[in-house]
């Protein structure tokens, strides 16, 4: 059986994760696994192909297959974003509390990703993060758009965080939504 891995160094809060994973999302089995003095998430591999090959490919041609993935993918990001923080959490952090990995913390507004992105925050309040997503920018010298967006306060609540064709797992003949992988970036972020 094919395994992905990712460093999970918190044991207390495992059964914190695999608790959300199993009771509130449609993400395959997660296994703790020790191997040493170092500690790993394990997640069974899930068949099919992304949604990234599967548009590239014309597996979605079919008429009776085109809003399979995005009615699927509409109910599964309804079912996370009802899943608000835990009671002792007051920050945005990654779903066991600490720092969070996010992709738009550290791309160029132009070019995008610009490199490894560092795990950052926890931030205690939707301002600082906002703050950082707008590269230490003023408020003010921001867009409309971006002043109206940042200028209100949401529930926190689970989020993929990297939430992309690329992480969607489909059949490539039914096109039926079959998981969705790479939960590293998952955390308790703003309600946008």
């Amino acid at each position: 059986m094919d395994q992905r891995c990712s460093f999970c160094g918190d044991r207390d809060r495992y059964d914190e994760v695999r608790g959300y994973s199993h009771g509130y999302t449609c993400a395959p089995s997660l296994v703790l696994l020790q191997v040493g003095t170092c500690e790993y998430i394990v997640m069974d591999r899930v068949g099919g192909v992304t949604l990234l090959d599967a548009l590239r490919r014309g597996y979605m041609q079919d008429g009776d297959r085109e809003g399979r993935p995005a009615h699927q993918l509409a109910l599964h990001m309804a079912q996370l974003c009802s899943l608000t923080a835990p009671p002792n959490s007051t920050s945005i952090s990654s779903v066991i509390g600490g720092p969070v990995k996010c992709y738009r913390l550290f791309s160029d507004p132009v070019y995008g990703p610009v490199g490894p992105t560092p795990p950052t925050g926890p931030f205690e309040t939707e301002e600082m993060m906002n703050l950082h997503l707008r590269h230490l920018r003023s408020l003010e010298s921001c867009d409309p758009a971006v002043i109206a967006a940042h200028s209100e306060t949401h529930p926190f609540v689970l989020a993929h965080n990297d939430f992309a064709p690329r992480n969607i797992m489909v059949d490539h003949i039914s096109c039926m939504v079959l998981a969705i992988i790479d939960w590293e970036c998952a955390g308790w972020f703003p309600a946008h």
